[in-house]
């Protein structure tokens, strides 16, 4: 509290007139801009969270008979939990827990309830879908070879050891702030005070946390997505053009040099970028759901970054308001991405689209 009131006073500090008009300017696009996107977030979240459950019913009539539909099963857990973080992060914003806990807990206990979820969940939603974007490429380049290794069992254990991984930093986390709920008997029992268990030992935990999962993580996630998607990209355009250049071989037409083989030598030499129909499909769901992965995390990788390596860049610091209204915008533009996959799968999937058709009593095409 010395450290928040010390910046408060800075901020506000007699002599510096232009800081001042500034914060206050700030304050009051905060008072006006919170309750929008919190509200958003909390009106995204009414679509997202049955569309991700509409995706993992999907996959299970189908079956889960593929790695890569195992690998988007898990995706959509994700999504969904970062859905609901997502809707947290609008309602604490809104203050539904200042009538429950004193003012000065409120903002740690909004961190257990929807920041640090919403951090943990997004970071595992960007692992997910590095490691979809990394199983296509292997698949592309090793065809024979991916099909002994990547297994739906080897699947599983990744993806069940990223889920545990990211559920149990969680926990270890947010351990150091529940035990320290107490009742308030001033408040005849209404109000909580929460205690942060400041230890060294914890302290530095969830600083590695931070760091890892603001810096490490989001930037191990992001190379890994650039350079499958640009791979798998190249590999399309390639496919392409073989498409192209087959139909005047197959109607019969030579090669310049005129030699009665030369059609079959044009073709087979092609042959190596050639992609099954089936292939191309999931590639191309799979560039479609990374472009968008890619688009959507950059304003909270960047606000993640910011944290990490700005001191001023804090909630306790001077742009304090800032620094919210900043999260709460990359909190929804990453809400989005976890929402719109099903409207991936309907318009690239053949099989996804017409399970989901019969599941409305629909008749597909």
């Amino acid at each position: 509290m010395d450290s928040n009131l010390s910046s408060e006073a800075n901020s506000t500090a007699p002599g510096i007139p232009g800081v001042e008009r500034g914060s206050q300017t700030m304050e009051s696009v905060f008072v006006i801009v919170q309750p929008v996107i919190s509200w958003m977030l909390i009106g995204t979240g009414i679509v997202g969270i049955p569309a991700n459950i509409l995706i993992v019913i999907v996959f299970c009539k189908m079956g889960v008979s593929s790695p890569f539909q195992i690998s988007c099963t898990g995706l959509a857990i994700s999504d969904l939990l970062c859905v609901v973080a997502s809707v947290m992060c609008g309602a604490t914003a809104l203050g539904v827990f200042r009538h429950v806990v004193s003012e000065r807990e409120d903002q740690d206990l909004n961190n257990i309830v929807a920041g640090l979820p919403q951090i943990v969940f997004s970071r595992i939603t960007a692992l997910l879908t590095a490691w979809i974007s990394l199983e296509r490429f292997l698949s592309v380049v090793y065809p024979m070879k991916v099909k002994f290794i990547i297994t739906r069992r080897v699947t599983t254990v990744v993806i069940s050891a990223i889920f545990g991984c990211g559920c149990s930093l969680l926990f270890v986390v947010s351990v150091g702030y529940m035990n320290g709920f107490h009742g308030d008997q001033d408040s005849n029992g209404t109000t909580l005070n929460l205690e942060l268990n400041e230890g060294l030992s914890l302290h530095g935990f969830r600083q590695f946390i931070r760091v890892s999962f603001g810096l490490v993580l989001p930037v191990l996630a992001w190379g890994t997505v650039v350079f499958c998607t640009l791979f798998l990209i190249v590999r399309l355009r390639q496919s392409t053009k073989w498409k192209r250049a087959k139909t005047p071989i197959q109607a019969g037409i030579s090669s310049p040099s005129g030699g009665p083989n030369a059609g079959r030598h044009t073709e087979e030499c092609k042959e190596s970028t050639q992609l099954p129909p089936k292939e191309r499909r999931i590639i191309n769901i799979v560039v479609v759901i990374a472009c968008v992965f890619l688009v959507s995390t950059l304003p909270m990788s960047a606000h993640l970054v910011a944290g990490v390596t700005l001191p001023e860049y804090s909630e306790n610091g001077r742009i304090r308001h800032l620094v919210v209204m900043n999260g709460l915008a990359c909190v929804f533009i990453s809400e989005l991405n976890s929402c719109v996959n099903i409207i991936i799968y309907a318009v690239s999937g053949n099989q996804f689209r017409s399970v989901l058709l019969r599941m409305f009593g629909f008749s597909p095409r």
